[in-house]
């Protein structure tokens, strides 16, 4: 049975962010995910957190490839993503562990082919101050 979510990770030298990135998404209340990192090249850690994480948690399914830049490695993943859904993180963020179950059931509840995240959360990591701010756009269909 296909996944609900295929997550898609593309990954260019962020091993000082990537662990985060990777716990936010194994600790998704939707489990019935699939999480697609795409190794782009990187020249640090990167690849081995990577082979650590995929080792460790079977839902990890990663690709490795030269350098191409984040459109290719997002094509590569698209390629390989059996969900329903797909969707897109970058690796030097996290989300919240209701992230994309919220997605996912609003996108089902009203049929929706695509569904979009207008609203961000910062965090400084040194200072820890949370700041917020709107991006994006809405339209009659945004989901609630």
């Amino acid at each position: 049975m296909a996944p609900k979510v295929s997550i898609i990770v593309p990954v260019f030298n962020m091993q000082s962010y990537l662990a985060k990135c990777l716990d936010s998404l194994i600790a998704q209340t939707l489990t019935d995910i699939e999480i697609i990192a795409v190794n782009d090249g990187s020249t640090d850690n990167s690849s081995a957190i990577l082979s650590e994480y995929a080792a460790r948690e079977r839902r990890i399914v990663v690709i490795d490839q030269e350098n191409c830049g984040q459109g290719h490695a997002r094509n590569r993943a698209i390629e390989a993503a059996s969900g329903e859904y797909i969707g897109f993180i970058d690796p030097d963020d996290f989300v919240s562990a209701d992230y994309f179950e919220a997605l996912y059931l609003g996108a089902k509840r009203i049929d929706a082919d695509i569904c979009a995240t207008c609203g961000v959360i910062t965090v400084d990591e040194i200072s820890g101050k949370i700041g917020s701010f709107e991006v994006g756009f809405r339209s009659r269909g945004t989901i609630k």
